[in-house]
């Protein structure tokens, strides 16, 4: 049985990693403008975009894609029990998570 309590958080907890991608994207932008037309330093430029930013960026959209995908299945019913959809869903994060981070750190 669902609580309301843990419906709104984890839909608070879904709008703020939305946010957090959405301002990351945006930081994404400005500093890959900072490399190219030197709007700001090119080399904090470069450290920021290619050393900082990917971990927030991916954090957070694999957080709001996974809280979204875990609702939605459960909403369809994919799955025969809830339990199914979020092992479902939390295997799958785990999968990608690794698989970005071998990508980030090699």
């Amino acid at each position: 049985m669902t609580r309301i309590s843990d419906v709104i958080s984890a839909a608070r907890l879904s709008r703020y990693s939305a946010w957090t991608a959405t301002i990351t994207v945006f930081l994404f932008i400005v500093t890959g403008y900072g490399m190219t037309k030197w709007i700001i330093n090119p080399d904090f430029s470069r450290y920021m975009h290619e050393k900082v930013l990917p971990i927030p960026l991916f954090l957070s959209l694999l957080l709001h894609a996974g809280i979204c995908a875990r609702n939605a299945l459960r909403r369809w019913q994919i799955f025969k029990s809830g339990l199914t959809a979020d092992l479902y869903v939390m295997a799958v994060s785990i999968i990608l998570l690794a698989v970005c981070l071998w990508m980030f750190l090699r």
